[in-house]
């Protein structure tokens, strides 16, 4: 009996124990599959997540592209506001205007020299500046004129005069020193448009061409629609810059005809100023020697004349004050102080056209002097650095400012026409090397530069 009760007990204790296993091992299988469906929940909501994610970066994507191309869309609108702005109607007086505009650029107009920007107004005798680095884009677009482009480089000079010389309307630009580009619509047969250089006188009849020249005075004109008639000074003959053939002129020598191909202009102008240039500096005391020579010749004479030209201060005060007004004396009036200043002008022509230059070009090299190229001695007892010394105090470009604006009033109050127009156009019957107080159209064969 005893024994039966602990077989029984046995039993019992083995079937506890098989039961715990189960239950053990059941809820082991739950917890497990409780982990399963955790990492599926995880993983489900790392995917959504993650599409979230991508779906709200794509969107940031979308609304920065969308910005970028909104802001790009009004930049373009505000650049093509600011052309648009930049082609207003012209006010009276104006002639055309600056279109584009980077760096140093000025306009010395009326006595004073002016900041130019896109926008500004370009009038007769304006003399444009551009600096180092520096370059702008002006448009004539004046009922009288023909609409013209012209981009200008940088260190570079001229002025504009437009005028009425034999029953024409004129656009007359006058290089001083660098380079300018013009693209010119085609002319009505009552317009001309000419270039002034040291060496020539260039025609157009609608075209696109170049203007390049150096301190030296070697010019060349590339051509690459139309055609430009060059005529030289010297003796007359005349060449044509056309698409294919430029011309060059070294001071010294006949201008030549040089074959180039359009797609190569560019090139090719670039690579003869670089050459130009490289010259230059190697011969710098040289050029500096013959400049100053020239600057002595023509600066007494233009002293004189502009000392006589300043004794009819009477007559140009009250033309400057009837300028601010905007008014013109009577007929009457204006007849007889023309007859009072036109004797001074016709005598300055001379020496203003070259003492431009000669003075222009000296600035140019100076900034080569700087570097260390040229230094030296001109004569005994005097060095280049004391001869640009006194060359910047010399006060010429404010002197040179004041006879600009008599032109421009002269001509208010005679159709259009200045002295210099018709001296402009007999230009080529003198020469730099010829005297100060030769007859502006006194024949004269020897060669400008040579002394």
């Amino acid at each position: 009996m005893r024994n039966l009760s602990v077989f029984v007990l046995m039993i019992c204790v083995l079937f506890i124990f098989t039961g715990c296993q189960d239950k053990g091992k059941d809820k082991g299988q739950d917890t497990a599959s409780g982990e399963e469906t955790s990492s599926t929940t995880e993983d489900t909501t790392a995917a959504a997540d993650n599409k979230t994610t991508e779906t709200e970066t794509a969107g940031k994507t979308e609304l920065k592209e969308s910005k970028k191309t909104v802001e790009s869309s009004d930049t373009t609108a505000a650049e093509s506001k600011t052309t648009e702005e930049a082609k207003r109607e012209l006010k009276s007086g104006e002639a055309g205007e600056v279109v584009y505009c980077q760096g140093d650029v000025e306009i010395t107009r009326n006595g004073s020299v002016i900041d130019a920007d896109i926008g500004t107004g370009v009038e007769n005798w304006d003399m444009v500046k551009t600096g180092d680095s520096s370059s702008a884009e002006l448009e004539l677009r004046a009922a009288l004129t023909p609409k013209t482009i012209i981009e200008v480089k940088e260190n570079t000079l001229f002025t504009i005069d437009l005028n009425k010389l034999n029953s024409k309307d004129t656009t007359h630009i006058d290089m001083i020193s660098g380079s300018i580009g013009l693209k010119v619509q085609k002319l009505s047969s009552s317009q001309d448009l000419t270039v002034t250089s040291d060496s020539a006188l260039m025609g157009v009849r609608g075209t696109s061409f170049d203007v390049s020249t150096v301190p030296t005075g070697d010019v060349l004109i590339t051509c690459s629609e139309g055609d430009v008639e060059c005529k030289d000074k010297e003796t007359g003959k005349k060449f044509h810059a056309k698409p294919g053939q430029a011309v060059e002129s070294t001071a010294g020598t006949t201008p030549k005809t040089i074959k180039v191909a359009v797609t190569k202009l560019k090139e090719y102008r670039e690579n003869w100023l670089d050459e130009k240039v490289r010259l230059l500096k190697n011969d710098a005391l040289a050029q500096i020697k013959k400049y100053y020579k020239l600057y002595e010749k023509y600066s007494a004479d233009f002293e004189k004349n502009y000392t006589a030209l300043s004794s009819a201060n009477g007559i140009l005060d009250k033309w400057m004050k009837e300028d601010k007004e905007g008014k013109i004396g009577s007929n009457i009036d204006v007849m007889k102080e023309k007859k009072g200043v036109i004797s001074h002008l016709m005598k300055i022509q001379k020496s203003l056209f070259w003492m431009q230059r000669i003075y222009y070009r000296l600035k140019k090299i100076e900034k080569y002097h700087d570097q260390g190229f040229g230094v030296g001695e001109i004569k005994p007892g005097l060095s280049t650095k004391e001869f640009f010394n006194s060359l910047n105090k010399s006060n010429f470009e404010a002197k040179l400012s004041k006879i600009l604006f008599v032109h421009k009033l002269y001509a208010k109050r005679n159709k259009g026409s200045t002295p210099l127009d018709a001296f402009m156009e007999g230009m080529d019957d003198f020469s730099m090397d010829s005297s100060p107080d030769d007859g502006f159209f006194d024949d004269n064969s020897d060669d400008f530069f040579n002394d």
